[in-house]
Parts: structure tokens; C-alpha cells; sequence
């Protein structure tokens, strides 16, 4: 259910304090809770999806068909507005990421080295689980 994993990777970012919470499978599905920080000093921070999930599955609910990383608006508590779909990565293949493959040749939860993120392409650094 693409909803229930959007608001439980909501919950790790809030929970944890953390600009990113990612969810993905062998299948290429992949869902990304991203926090972002306001324009406005002490403003609070604003959310983002983005997911493949919502195109991949049976009853497609954003008009794409491939598995391009569409982003989507969230509420306060993660459920994504469907209406605010945008393509942030054409095409997107998660498996070609280097998190995947680090991850899926060691087999147990693993650091990879930094690498840009996507779509922001900010520098970052993942612990990943398989």
C-alpha cells in the first residue's frame, strides 16, 4: 500500500529528525519521505514524496506509466496530495543507484561512500538495510 509506506517513512523523518527516509524493493518500487528545511528563519519545515509507487501499481493514480520518481506535496502526517504529482526523475531505475547495488552485494546493513542524491542532488550518505 504506496499510502501506508509514505506515512511510515514520514514517521522516521519526523521521529528521527532526519532529511531523508527511503523504502524500496527488488522490484524497482521506491518511495522517498525528503524534509525540507523553510526559506523563513524558524519556520517549520515543509515535505516531500517521491515515489514510484503510485505508477507501478495497478490502478495507476498519476498518469504515468514507467517508473519515472514522481514528487507529490504530503500533509503534516505523510499521506501524499495526489493533485500536486510532478516528475522529478525521468525514468528513475533505483537498482542503478549505488545504494542498491553496495546493499544487495554485502547483504547486511551497510555505509555507502558519498554520492549526489536524487532529485536534489545534494551530497549525501546512506546506511542502508537489506
Amino acid at each position: 500500500d504506496p499510502q501506508r509506506i509514505a506515512v511510515v517513512t514520514h514517521s522516521l523523518v519526523i521521529q528521527y529528525d532526519v532529511a531523508y527516509a527511503y523504502f524500496g524493493t527488488r522490484e524497482n518500487a521506491y518511495s522517498a519521505q525528503a524534509r525540507q528545511k523553510s526559506a523563513q528563519p524558524g519556520a517549520a519545515p515543509t515535505f516531500r514524496l517521491d515515489s514510484n509507487l503510485y505508477n507501478l501499481l495497478p490502478g495507476n493514480l498519476t498518469g504515468w506509466t514507467d517508473a519515472s520518481l514522481i514528487s507529490f506535496d504530503v500533509d503534516r502526517m505523510g499521506v501524499p496530495d495526489l493533485a500536486s504529482a510532478s516528475v522529478a526523475v525521468p525514468g528513475f531505475n533505483p537498482r542503478m543507484r549505488p545504494w542498491y547495488n553496495l546493499t544487495r552485494q554485502h547483504m547486511h546493513p551497510t555505509w555507502v561512500e558519498p554520492y549526489f542524491w536524487l532529485p536534489d542532488l545534494v551530497l549525501g550518505i546512506d546506511a542502508c538495510v537489506p
